[in-house]
């Protein structure tokens, strides 16, 4: 009885071990080809931003703790200072002047207005930073340097922002 049964275990693996090579041989899948370009559907947010026109004082500051706080080069939403950020006023930014608003300076001028700040027409800036609260109307632009700063002067400028609506009132 024990051979017919090493006879049957012998069979039976000699028989399982061609199919597991058969099995183990099988091409893989064909790759999917995708011939023509599948849509897929996209959620198009539209713009509820409103320009506003505003007449600033514009002024410029860099960073060092008499123009700023404990943490200079960390501005009030607590990403590091970088060519194009604007600090705003408490009043401008209860009008909707917000942290991430895009401010485009279309005109400055005045007679303490250097020639720094004239090159900012035309240009488009981002609020990052807040003012002290005894300032009002007004935005100060950061400068990499003291001595730039000081260059840049005090302007009187025009400024579009945009604004979500209600808020440039």
């Amino acid at each position: 009885m024990k051979g017919t049964l090493r006879a049957f275990a012998l069979g039976f693996l000699l028989g399982a071990v061609p199919l597991l090579l058969v099995a183990w041989r099988r091409p893989p899948p064909p790759p999917v080809v995708v011939l023509e370009p599948v849509p897929v559907p996209v959620e198009r947010r539209v713009s509820t931003l409103e320009p506003v026109l505003l007449e600033v004082t514009v002024t410029a500051y860099s960073s060092t703790p008499d123009q700023t706080d404990a943490t200079p080069f960390v501005t009030a939403s607590g990403r590091r200072v970088r060519p194009g950020i604007v600090a705003v006023s408490r009043d401008l930014e209860a009008r909707g002047l917000t942290f991430g608003t895009r401010l485009l300076i279309t005109d400055v001028g005045g007679p303490g207005c250097g020639a720094l700040a004239r090159e900012l027409v035309g240009k488009t800036l981002e609020v990052d930073d807040r003012m002290h609260a005894r300032k009002r109307q007004q935005l100060d632009v950061w400068m990499p340097s003291r001595a730039e700063a000081l260059r840049f002067g005090r302007c009187r400028a025009r400024v579009v922002a945009l604004v979500e609506p209600g808020g440039g009132s």
